[in-house]
């Protein structure tokens, strides 16, 4: 049984700094019991064509593994023999005639998984010529990626522990998944996953599952070919807001703007008996409040790691009792563009990281449940004031954040509304739409919110080309919607 070393990591490629574990070659066997199959087909360019199959596989002490089947059908003109090296290593694996002589065929069993990573390998005949694609490029498969599922939307985790990656983008004709090493991303992605459309689209909805992401820290996607990483927009726990090097465009100086999506999962919380209050919306006496600014000053008596947070918020409940406050009106918690304020978020799934005491977006997450709870114990509704009519995008590339990059022509109106110079969101076209009643979904599900207060509220009524619609699907969907026609709706 020949052995080779384990795939090498080039950048952008493999997972750095990883352990090793070892390639084995063995016989071709028949029925082999495997799951998660993915199969592939090269063009060489000798006019012939390479099959390769991955499959995860049970090994034979019980463990988990990956094996790698590559045939190569038809041996006339390859009488000598083939011979498969892999990138990095001068050993080679003999392809050995697979049942009835009609291939050469080996089989590759990596032990331990080091999943996902790319094996790239060529092709040597018996005189020693290499046998590349048709592209004269080496044969290069994904181990540990599988196709995916297009829902749900985001990063979720399926039953057999494999995470899922989905994200919707009718127009992009590329798209690649990027793993970071790093907390704030750094330069460089560690593991770049190219998806292929044949593969990994379903419809407009991009998709691929990893067996694991352990070593990694967050991720982005890359969109259209242009290397710059995109907050996933249905992300639950995301990183910091990052200002990187000012740029220079179009006679204007900006700074370049990146978020990346964290690969943590908010914990579990428990609610206990939580329950709405469920006031009449005749009956509210409505506190509006800024959750920074509502406790920053020194007269709230709070200490500095609870001030402008919502432990702050929730610290001041007897205050919002002694006045007879029965809800309080926060204004927008999303994750939002610090120079250009709360009304201009980049974000709709998670509350900002600023607003906990550790500054984290999971901290963040805890916190503001931990709120809601204490508010709802003292008989006080929680409403949130949303902008879900622009967002802190920019025209510009440096600009991009997220959405304007992964599929700008269904997010946003094309040549905006006159007069305004944000990014206006296309609320009606039906992708927004399903994100903003996603989002909507998640606040009163996931934080038990009570209602919401909806700014710019005319902006929800426009249609693509930015006229007014006199039925608008957006509106119609949250008064029919089970679970948000039963909260409070405010249009400002």
């Amino acid at each position: 049984m020949a052995s080779l070393p384990a795939p090498p990591t080039p950048l952008g490629s493999c997972p750095r700094g990883r352990g090793g574990g070892r390639v084995v070659a063995r016989p071709r066997r028949a029925g082999l019991a495997c799951a998660a199959r993915s199969c592939y087909r090269f063009r060489t360019d000798d006019d012939g064509v390479v099959d390769v199959a991955v499959s995860g596989e049970d090994g034979d002490g019980g463990g988990w593994g990956y094996a790698v089947s590559v045939e190569v059908p038809g041996t006339r003109g390859r009488e000598g023999g083939l011979v498969l090296r892999a990138s990095g290593s001068g050993e080679g694996v003999p392809l050995a005639p697979a049942a009835g002589g009609a291939s050469l065929a080996a089989e590759l069993s990596f032990d331990p998984p080091r999943a996902p990573f790319y094996l790239s390998f060529l092709l040597t005949d018996a005189s020693g010529a290499e046998i590349r694609t048709h592209r004269k490029t080496s044969f290069r498969v994904p181990v540990g990626v599988g196709p995916g599922s297009p829902a749900p939307l985001g990063m979720s985790i399926s039953g057999d522990g494999a995470v899922n990656f989905a994200v919707c983008s009718k127009n992009a004709n590329a798209v690649s998944l990027y793993l970071y090493a790093a907390a704030v991303g750094g330069d460089e992605p560690a593991l770049e996953i190219d998806l292929d459309p044949y593969i990994h689209r379903t419809g407009n909805v991009w998709h691929v599952s990893l067996a694991s992401v352990d070593g990694y820290v967050s991720y982005a996607f890359c969109c259209g070919g242009i290397r710059r990483p995109l907050l996933d927009p249905y992300a639950k726990v995301i990183g910091d807001f990052v200002s990187s090097n000012s740029v220079y465009d179009e006679g204007v100086t900006a700074p370049s703007m990146r978020c990346f999506a964290s690969l943590a999962i908010a914990p579990s919380y428990n609610w206990g008996r939580d329950r709405h209050p469920r006031l009449p919306l005749e009956k509210l006496v409505v506190y509006r409040a800024n959750v920074a600014l509502f406790t920053k000053d020194r007269s709230s008596g709070l200490p500095d790691d609870a001030a402008g947070t919502f432990t702050g918020l929730s610290a001041k409940v007897e205050h919002f009792r002694s006045l007879g406050v029965n809800a309080i009106l926060l204004e927008p918690v999303f994750p939002f563009h610090q120079v250009k304020g709360p009304y201009f978020p980049y974000h709709f799934f998670s509350p900002m990281n600023l607003y906990s005491s550790k500054g984290l977006s999971v901290s963040a997450i805890k916190s503001m449940k931990d709120m809601v709870r204490v508010m709802h114990r003292n008989g006080i509704e929680v409403l949130l004031e949303v902008v879900f009519t622009h967002t802190a995008e920019g025209e510009s590339e440096c600009q991009t954040i997220s959405m304007r990059g992964i599929d700008n022509s269904s997010y946003y109106i094309a040549n905006g509304i006159a007069g305004c110079k944000a990014s206006i969101l296309n609320c009606n076209h039906p992708v927004t739409q399903k994100l903003i009643l996603d989002s909507l979904r998640h606040w009163v599900l996931d934080f038990h919110v009570d209602g919401f207060c909806f700014i710019n509220a005319p902006f929800l009524v426009r249609g693509p080309g930015g006229e007014y619609l006199s039925r608008p699907p957006l509106l119609e969907a949250i008064a029919f919607d089970p679970v948000l026609s039963m909260t409070k709706i405010i249009a400002d």
